[in-house]
């Protein structure tokens, strides 16, 4: 049994790069397990909405995580599965209510899920490493692969990823170096002492006061507008009322 005084709630948003839209998420973090909810609104050539609902298991090893696209011919949902031996398998709901049980590459070694665009994601492996605990001036390292999904086809990849703590002589935020094996692709990020993103940098920025997004909200376009404030006011709601509810 979990000790649930360890348990904590927590709401973050972020602002996206370049003005390219806005994240926010909350949900509750017990002894080594996490339940997350989140909505971020994408300000491409054909703007879209992404929700996601993550449950991991202990060590913050991922166990399910259910998202959607909405936007001008892109809804879509995938729910993708870990089993406790290590199966991942997923579903692919595309508009019209197709259903495909889409082909996963090799995962067997993977026990997070990576959603693009989502600073929350990262904080797994990052919690489970103890990479933004305070340490001496050392660098140390941990290699994972990942279930990346693309947004927002919701695709499903292989990557193999290397977070690498900087050296650091305070208490304060600690600097975090990613590399992905796979690609070029590589960010120094930001995190504080809970492990949530602080900067990423091309990616996000945290926001610290949560009236910034209410701004943000009223300068989508009308047509997702309706979704994002439900999903935002849902999640604000639920903060307020203690809903999450227990593991």
């Amino acid at each position: 049994m979990r000790d649930h005084l360890m348990r904590s709630r927590f709401m973050r948003a972020w602002k996206m790069a370049h003005d390219k839209g806005f994240v926010f998420a909350c949900g509750t973090i017990d002894g080594t397990y996490l339940r997350a909810h989140s909505g971020s609104f994408h300000d491409e050539d054909e703007p879209y909405f992404v929700t996601f609902d993550l449950i991991s298991g202990p060590q913050y090893r991922t166990r399910t995580i259910d998202v959607t696209v909405q936007g001008p011919a892109r809804d879509r949902s995938l729910h993708l599965e870990r089993s406790e031996q290590g199966l991942w398998t997923a579903l692919l709901q595309t508009e019209g209510g197709r259903q495909a049980d889409p082909e996963l590459p090799d995962l067997h070694d993977a026990v997070d899920c990576d959603l693009w665009l989502s600073p929350l994601t990262n904080i797994m492996p990052v919690r489970r490493s103890g990479l933004a605990k305070p340490s001496p001036a050392v660098e140390e390292s941990i290699s994972h692969v990942m279930a990346w999904i693309d947004l927002p086809s919701l695709a499903v990849h292989r990557s193999r990823q290397d977070y690498q703590r900087l050296p650091s002589n305070s208490d304060g935020p600690a600097m975090i170096k990613l590399s992905d094996r796979d690609s070029e692709f590589k960010a120094e990020i930001e995190v504080d002492t809970q492990g949530f993103v602080i900067d990423y940098p091309n990616i996000a920025t945290r926001v610290g006061e949560l009236e910034r997004i209410e701004e943000m909200i009223t300068e989508i376009p009308s047509g997702l507008r309706a979704p994002v404030r439900a999903k935002y006011d849902s999640l604000v709601s639920d903060m307020a009322g203690d809903n999450f509810g227990r593991l």
